[in-house]
């Protein structure tokens, strides 16, 4: 996938991605990570948090160099929205 491609909740990056989200991470998120930032190499399932996308990748991509990278806001049903923020539960 090129830099001007955006993976779609129906592609195989979005689906891995999510499926990640949910069975690794999420287990061990807080409300104290309510907002940041996870990076998830979805071939690996190695991730990392951070307070924005950029504190979240690099680190991610310094230990996986080809990591195909899939990004998911805590506490948040999308990565950006416009209006009232789509909130779910931790």
């Amino acid at each position: 996938m090129g830099p001007d491609q955006v993976a779609k909740p129906s592609d195989p990056i979005a689906e891995r991605g999510e499926e990640v989200y949910h069975r690794i991470v999420r287990p061990y998120l807080t409300e104290a990570d309510r907002g940041k930032v996870v990076a998830i190499d979805v071939e690996s399932e190695d991730y990392t948090i951070g307070k924005d996308a950029v504190e979240a990748v690099h680190p991610l991509e310094a230990r996986r160099l080809n990591a195909r990278i899939w990004l998911r806001r805590v506490g948040f049903k999308a990565m950006h929205w416009f209006g009232n923020a789509p909130r779910e539960p931790i």
